[in-house]
């Protein structure tokens, strides 16, 4: 696990965030908004995403939002959503057994 001081960069899953008051947080979700829809090859009506920031938890149990953007598309809802963080690209997340 890596540690990295706050106020900059964007942490990977697992990483602590140390603030200067000592206190250290660890990524919890992803913050995630739905900015609009397209149309699949197959013809299907999907929705498009948008990852505006990241919820941390502190080793007292707050939360706080970080965001990295707010979404200016006028299909925005003003909803934010919040997900677990995945791991890589393989689609699992730290809570998932290992895939061996």
């Amino acid at each position: 696990m890596q540690t990295i001081l706050a106020g900059g960069g964007k942490p990977e899953t697992g990483e602590r965030i140390v603030h200067a008051h000592y206190t250290t947080m660890r990524k919890k979700y992803d913050a995630v908004a739905t900015v609009g829809k397209y149309t699949a090859k197959d013809g299907t009506e999907k929705k498009r995403y948008l990852t505006v920031g990241a919820v941390f938890e502190s080793d007292d149990g707050k939360l706080t939002l970080k965001l990295e953007g707010v979404p200016v598309s006028p299909d925005w809802s003003g909803w934010i959503a919040f997900y677990e963080p995945k791991l890589g690209y393989t689609g699992t997340t730290e809570n998932d057994p290992p895939p061996f």
